[in-house]
């Protein structure tokens, strides 16, 4: 591909947003002829909340003076390959209760290609590495959200990549956002240089990972699973953080409480680690158990949690002399805190599941955390047939009192989701 061909092409992927997840890929009807393919998949998802008007941040809310809300959206997702070049794009429609807004974003672009040597690929991508399912260590360039309700098609990186492949092993080159340069305001938008080595054999896969930055500076870690017998499975992966940043309320340690603008400021530390272990059985019959244990130096520690819950509660309890609007300005600034992916370090997942082989998909998930005994627990039942899926789903943050979870906003929320091709 000629310069003048790769450098738009660089540019326009890096400009577009970059801030969703995977849910699950429907397969798109095609539509081909010589050298392009295009695919359609309509998706329509509507989320009914129940707030948590005990929580010391339901203050913060937008929609503190309500019990409920409803959202639902509405995504059309373009794909169109014309030889070695493939674009994804999404327009969506959202409705919060009396609210409307629309969107348009590019998913993917970029132009893959290969010899007998290597492969290679310039723009913008979604690329996913690592192991795990409620929580992936080692995915430094996607950093996916394994546990979002309802998320969009995922958004890729700018990327410049070199592979080779062998009959057993890979290696991956990765340069990320090569026009951001020094841009560390956003997350997936620091430019970084990242390694990767996968082997695999009939029983096991192991993973190698490295990844330099300005933002974290040196990552590295490894992961591996090993497959016991034909129903069981072993992984884990752990990765090292030389530098990682969290986000931090600066009215803790200030003496005052409150703030005209947003006290939310990131803060370094040194060394974090972000690791994962979990087993696997599937019945012959359907019916699975999942368990792992994971945790994430970079979520807030049970002390940050502690201190941020006592400057809210003070906030609260001194707020007389002060406008009312003033005050949940100041707490919804502090409620930032719960848009983290992890929102404690310490995460056991439980997971039962069944799949009847044709198409019914139900689950059971409990997610505990040991740091002071909140769970968060999700059921949810899908069914999957000739490229279209249906799934409903329900969601409560609960445990016990003053919890992390048990402190969230909203208590509840219950989801529908269609996903048509045509």
């Amino acid at each position: 591909m000629h310069k003048k061909t790769i450098l738009p092409l660089l540019f326009i992927a890096s400009i577009a947003d970059a801030n969703a997840n995977d849910y699950g890929e429907v397969g798109y009807n095609t539509i081909s002829s010589g050298e392009y393919e295009f695919n359609i998949k309509n998706t329509f998802s509507s989320e009914y909340h129940d707030v948590n008007q005990k929580s010391p941040y339901f203050l913060g809310s937008s929609l503190s003076l309500k019990e409920k809300y409803f959202s639902a959206r509405n995504d059309l997702e373009l794909r169109f390959q014309w030889n070695k070049i493939v674009m994804q794009s999404t327009l969506s429609a959202r409705k919060m209760n009396k609210s409307d807004s629309f969107s348009s974003y590019i998913n993917q672009l970029f132009y893959d290609d290969k010899n007998e040597y290597f492969s290679w690929t310039f723009g913008k991508k979604v690329i996913s590495w690592g192991v795990g399912h409620g929580f992936r260590p080692l995915d430094v360039i996607q950093n996916e959200n394994k546990r979002a309700v309802n998320p969009p098609a995922l958004i890729g990186v700018p990327l410049i990549s070199l592979e080779k492949f062998s009959d057993s092993s890979a290696w991956s080159l990765v340069w990320t956002n090569p026009l951001y340069g020094k841009n560390e305001s956003v997350v997936n938008k620091s430019e970084s240089l990242a390694l990767r080595y996968f082997r695999f054999s009939e029983n096991y896969d192991f993973h190698l990972v490295g990844k330099f930055s300005r933002e974290k500076k040196t990552e590295g870690g490894f992961g591996t699973t090993y497959i016991i017998n034909d129903n069981a499975s072993l992984y884990g992966s752990a990765l090292y953080i030389k530098r990682y940043s969290k986000m931090i309320n600066y009215l803790i340690d200030s003496g005052t409480l409150y703030s005209s603008d947003d006290p939310m400021g990131k803060v370094y530390y040194s060394e974090g680690l972000r690791a994962n272990i979990g087993f696997q059985w599937t019945g012959d019959s359907g019916f699975s158990v999942l368990l792992e244990s994971y945790y994430d130096g970079q979520a807030y520690s049970k002390k940050d949690w502690d201190r941020l819950n006592l400057l809210t509660q003070n906030q609260i309890a001194f707020s007389s002399s002060i406008p009312f609007r003033a005050l949940e300005s100041n707490i919804a600034w502090s409620s930032y805190a719960f848009t983290q992916d992890n929102l404690v370090r310490e995460n056991y997942l439980l997971r039962l599941s069944y799949d009847n082989r044709d198409g019914l998909k139900p689950y059971v998930d409990l997610l505990f955390s040991p740091d002071d005994g909140g769970l968060l627990s999700t059921i949810s039942v899908t069914y999957e047939r000739n490229n279209q899926r249906f799934s409903l789903g329900f969601r409560n943050y609960g445990g016990k009192n003053n919890s992390v979870f048990r402190n969230v906003p909203e208590k509840n929320i219950t989801w529908l989701r269609v996903d048509l091709t045509f």
